[in-house]
């Protein structure tokens, strides 16, 4: 029987339906890097704290400006003033550093002089008040970091900053992958036609590990439904997702939909209307998510990148969509069918102009030594013009 192409839109749809993020744990703050944040970060305390000097420089009263002024207190960072400012008064402080009261503006060193009888005297006729006030940037009980964000350096020094040093995380995605295909060797192995060496499965794990999702490969299996059937069956247990390569298209040798089948594994994406990548499968097994991807490497990545990266995505909590953004291309392109979507690896020139690279089709994974993105020639359109706007993914 014909089996009729899923669009991408409605693909998407059909993987994330069902999926709800795994459960959380509790890390410390320095293994907190590139984990998705379970809880909305709230800050302990008024940020600043206190109100502190911008600049190395002298306390002192606005309204003194034009005076010669007493020093009467050196305040380093850290340390609490001493002393209240007084009309005619000011105190050096360091940048940082908790601001006297009665005082309400810092002059920069460099706008000063001292006086022959010791005294400072202001250079300018105005200044900013150059002091960052308590509670200016977050008031206590503020979100200072939402949940579903990838914790990156700058959110670890947020956090830091806020007392949170034990930091609610989900949990990570549990990949397992492997390669079908009698054809394929290991990539440590020599080969002799009309072998081919396995890249699938290593893309699809860096693929995985990019996105934070921890990964089992398991290499490859030859073209038997009982091998392929067995090796499915010994990953489930302890992954949530299933990730196999080949076997997916409709060939003597492709078992893949077999195996799904008797795995009794609910089928509900059978092939996209996408070019490259039409022959896939995706099933449920209870809470487990199975996908066959295309046995050629660039036809795989892209099946990923479309609905297997979404998918952990929102495992993981992630609350970032795909960014996809509109581009003008370079160049006019023809095609003869569009009854697909076509993703063309592309570069992004510096005004944001897309160039697409000498591609060849499904397995010319080498198209992809300088790409920076994907476009998408739409589906139902022949005829691009240069400077017509196309939907562009980075990678």
């Amino acid at each position: 029987m014909l089996k009729k192409m899923t669009p991408l839109g409605k693909a998407l749809e059909i993987v994330l339906q069902d999926a709800q993020s795994v459960e959380t744990e509790e890390v410390n703050i320095h293994e907190s890097l590139n984990r998705c944040l379970a809880i909305d970060i709230k800050t302990d305390t008024d940020v600043p704290s206190f109100s502190k000097s911008a600049m190395d420089g002298f306390a002192m009263k606005q309204e003194d400006l034009f005076k010669e002024l007493e020093m009467i207190e050196h305040i380093p960072a850290g340390i609490a003033p001493q002393k209240v400012v007084q009309s005619g008064q000011c105190s050096r402080i360091m940048t940082g550093a908790m601001v006297p009261k009665g005082a309400d503006t810092v002059i920069m060193i460099e706008q000063t002089e001292t006086l022959e009888n010791g005294k400072i005297k202001f250079l300018k006729e105005k200044s900013k008040s150059n002091i960052l006030y308590q509670g200016e940037d977050k008031k206590k009980g503020d979100v200072v970091l939402q949940k579903g964000i990838i914790i990156n350096p700058a959110h670890i020094g947020i956090m830091a900053n806020v007392g949170a040093v034990k930091v609610p995380v989900h949990k990570t995605v549990k990949v397992g992958i492997l390669a079908t295909g009698t054809e394929l060797v290991d990539p440590s192995e020599s080969i002799t036609p009309p072998q081919i060496r396995n890249s699938n499965s290593y893309q699809i794990q860096a693929l995985c590990h990019r996105l934070g999702a921890e990964t089992n490969n398991i290499g490859v299996v030859e073209d038997s439904p009982e091998a392929i059937l067995e090796k499915i069956k010994s990953l489930i247990p302890d992954h949530d997702i299933i990730v196999f390569t080949g076997g997916a298209s409709f060939g003597d040798f492709d078992y893949s939909e077999e195996v799904l089948r008797e795995l009794k594994a609910e089928i509900l994406l059978e092939k996209l209307a996408i070019q490259p990548g039409k022959p896939m499968l995706y099933g449920k097994l209870g809470d487990k998510f199975l996908f066959g991807l295309s046995g050629n490497p660039v036809s795989s990545s892209i099946q990923f990148e479309l609905l297997t990266k979404p998918l952990i995505n929102k495992l993981m909590g992630k609350s970032q969509a795909t960014r996809i953004f509109q581009l003008p291309i370079s160049n006019d392109m023809d095609r003869k069918v569009c009854e697909r979507d076509l993703f063309l690896p592309v570069v992004v020139d510096e005004n944001m102009e897309v160039h697409p690279l000498e591609y060849h089709g499904s397995a010319h994974i080498n198209a992809y030594e300088n790409a920076e993105a994907l476009a998408c020639f739409p589906i139902g359109k022949k005829q691009l013009k240069k400077g017509d706007k196309v939907d562009v993914r980075f990678l």
